[in-house]
This record gives structure tokens, C-alpha cells and sequence, in this order.
């Protein structure tokens, strides 16, 4: 900082960040959400993405909906309260072959369609959750290029922007209690086509469809305009600031990325962790 007569200023990075940061705030009129403003910022949740213990994998005798299940009794036994659990990129059919189980992170295995594998929950991801008696957040990818929706919707580059279909995917989810949707992979298949108007499309159908239903939304593996358009968009809440996996080798990245998310008005999320993790426990 710098006194020059009655008047201080603060030079360096961090006024830097919250000058500029502030300067798009006050732009577009978003305000910055409360440290409790959902579940996924004031309640311990339970996640099954990858590095987790049940990312494409479950217990054979209990089947995923019985395992996930099974983890809830746990929590409730060591006395641990939950406040909602992830459903991961295993959820939902991917790839050309409509199965859960198919692929990797190349652009034929995202999404077929956006809805719960009837393999994995046959009585639908609502009869789940109520079962469940937990709000849920939900992971999600690009379309795949054998998706039908590319027949249905309107699509740019490997996503939809099509209102149709972001209204029906929002009431899908909220009849399903999900309170939170995750959108993954925005820095590399999660895009649209390069222009002036397909990632506004993209990125504000996603924000209106969610906040009509009441529901906040997460952006992972953003690119640095993934944070800056997220001043454009209130549902936009908290967006991940590191790699997959939490531990050691993530904290660098993600103290430093936090700072360029707290500037803009989000809150900073860390990958799960695991409990004997002290120092990632307390970093994140």
C-alpha cells in the first residue's frame, strides 16, 4: 500500500484481483452468493467422481443404488450428517453402445442422453433419491456424437443450445431432488463452436433452465472465460479450482485459482477428499 496525503492506495495482485473482480460484478449486476447460500457450501457431502472409492464401481451384492445407499447408513451410524451425495459421469448412458460403463474421457464416450442408466436405476434417478433422503448433485459431460440429441435439439460444437432442451433437463432433475448440476470438461469437448454467440447460448440456456428450477450450478475443469462469464450468470455459484483428486500436489493450483474465482464472485471448490487426509481436509 501507499499513503499519498488523506488518500491510501493499494497496489499489487490481490487489490488487482478484487478491483477488476468487483469492476464485472458491478457490470452485470450479479451478486455474490452467501458462504451457506446451498447445501454443496454449507453441508458435508458425499462424492463418487474420480479418485473416489465408488467411481465406476460399486459392491456386487448391493448393486450402486444398494452401495450408495449402504454409504448413507454408514454416515448415519458413525453419526456424520450428510447434506446431499454426487452422482458422477457413471450415472448416465455414454458413447454409441447406451451403457454406463462405456468409455473413457475422448469425445465418443460423452453423453447418449442426459437421464439415469435404467441399468443402474431401474425405477428412475426420482425413486432413487427419495429412497436416498438426500438432495443430490448431478455430473454432467458433452453429447456424444451418437446422441440423439443431435437430431433433436439444436447443437453447437459437442453441446446443446437449445432451450428445449435445458428445460426439459432442469425439470427432469429438480423432480429428482437435485439441487445442484455440475458441467465438466469445459476446457476441452464441453464447448461450443468458436463464434460471438454459441457459448453465451450455451452457458446462459444451461443458468436460466437451472435457476427457473430453483438449482445452482458448478463448473469444472473451467477455462479462464468460464470464470469471467460467470459474472453474466447468478446460478453459477461455485466452480472447481484444481485437478482431479485432492492432495498435496492440487493445493498450489488451487489456492492460486481460488484467488481469480473469489475475485468474480465464486466460491472456490476442491476435488473430494479422503477423511484421513488431514492437511487436504484443511486446505479445502
Amino acid at each position: 500500500s501507499f499513503r499519498h496525503g488523506r488518500k491510501k492506495t493499494l497496489y499489487g495482485l490481490n487489490p488487482a484481483f478484487a478491483a477488476w473482480g468487483a469492476a464485472l460484478l458491478r457490470l452485470t449486476g450479479k451478486r455474490r452468493p452467501s458462504s451457506d447460500a446451498d447445501a454443496t457450501l454449507a453441508r458435508l457431502g458425499y462424492w463418487t467422481d474420480n479418485f473416489a472409492a465408488y467411481y465406476y464401481k460399486f459392491d456386487p451384492r448391493l448393486g450402486y443404488e444398494g452401495t450408495l445407499l449402504a454409504v448413507r447408513d454408514e454416515f448415519r451410524r458413525l453419526h456424520i450428517p450428510l447434506g446431499y451425495m454426487q452422482l458422477d459421469s457413471w450415472f448416465y448412458p455414454k458413447s454409441a453402445a447406451d451403457r454406463w460403463n462405456t468409455g473413457g474421457g475422448t469425445l465418443p464416450y460423452g453423453e447418449y442422453v442426459y437421464r439415469a442408466d435404467k441399468e443402474l436405476f431401474p425405477q428412475g434417478l426420482a425413486a432413487f433419491q427419495r429412497e436416498l433422503g438426500l438432495p443430490l448433485v448431478t455430473h454432467a459431460r458433452w453429447v456424444a456424437p451418437a446422441s440423439p440429441y443431435h437430431q433433436q435439439y439444436k447443437m453447437s460444437g459437442n453441446v446443446v443450445i437449445d432451450p428445449r432442451f435445458w428445460a426439459s433437463t432442469a425439470d427432469y432433475l429438480h423432480r429428482a431432488g437435485v439441487i445442484t448440476y455440475e458441467q465438466d470438461w469445459l476446457d476441452h469437448y464441453s464447448q461450443t463452436a468458436v463464434n460471438l454467440r454459441d457459448p453465451a447460448k450455451f452457458l446462459g440456456e444451461m443458468n436460466s433452465a437451472m435457476a427457473a428450477q430453483g438449482m445452482t450450478i458448478q463448473y469444472c475443469m473451467p477455462l479462464p472465460a468460464d470464470y469471467m462469464a460467470s459474472t453474466l450468470y447468478p446460478a453459477v455459484q461455485t466452480i472447481r479450482t484444481s485437478d482431479d483428486g485432492f492432495q498435496r500436489a492440487r493445493w498450489d493450483h488451487f489456492l492460486y485459482d481460488s484467488r481469480l474465482a473469489t475475485a468474480v464472485g465464486l466460491w472456490p471448490f476442491s476435488d473430494p477428499f479422503y477423511s484421513h487426509d488431514l492437511g487436504s481436509v484443511i486446505i479445502s
